[in-house]
């Protein structure tokens, strides 16, 4: 992974210990108030990704009760369009993951959109009704509010998750 930053609000997931970040990126703005509750929604966002990696789970602790995981926005999604809470989440990630042998996901980026925080990932596996190998890149639009992760909207494309989210600059 090289350490591009496509702005200076873009956060690449293995490269932003504070020692790399130069000067004029997020972290050293003279904005303030506003990016260190943007920092926080990264960090909060950040701290999900590095539960959900090692255990499959999401992070209760950084989700509200009535947390929505919404598909109405990924491309071609034929099933149910909106999960909620702990118990809708897990159930999508049952079928999402289920349907693959040997399925992996790494975090690629984050991009920082104030209280929209966005996901890049790719996941690999090997479809299990057909045997066929999947790579796909695709984008995740988490909300944060009173540092809850409030909502999760998944894009087929990233660029569309970052349109969302007020981040097109960005791609």
């Amino acid at each position: 992974m090289t350490n591009t930053r496509a702005t200076p609000r873009t956060l690449l997931a293995a490269e932003d210990a504070p020692e790399r970040r130069p000067e004029g990126t997020w972290r050293n703005s003279p904005t303030g108030y506003w990016l260190a509750m943007s920092q926080a929604n990264v960090e909060i966002v950040r701290r999900g990704w590095e539960h959900f990696l090692a255990t499959g789970e999401l992070l209760q602790e950084n989700v509200a009760q009535d947390f929505a995981w919404d598909m109405s926005t990924f491309r071609g999604w034929p099933e149910q369009q909106l999960y909620v809470g702990a118990e809708g989440t897990r159930a999508f990630l049952r079928d999402w993951t289920g349907a693959f042998d040997d399925w992996t996901i790494e975090l690629q980026a984050l991009h920082d959109g104030g209280d929209m925080v966005v996901s890049v990932c790719r996941q690999r596996g090997r479809s299990r009704t057909t045997g066929m190998p999947l790579e796909m890149l695709f984008g995740m639009v988490w909300t944060v509010r009173d540092g809850l992760q409030t909502r999760m909207e998944m894009y087929a494309d990233p660029a569309e998750a970052l349109k969302a989210a007020g981040l097109d600059h960005a791609v």
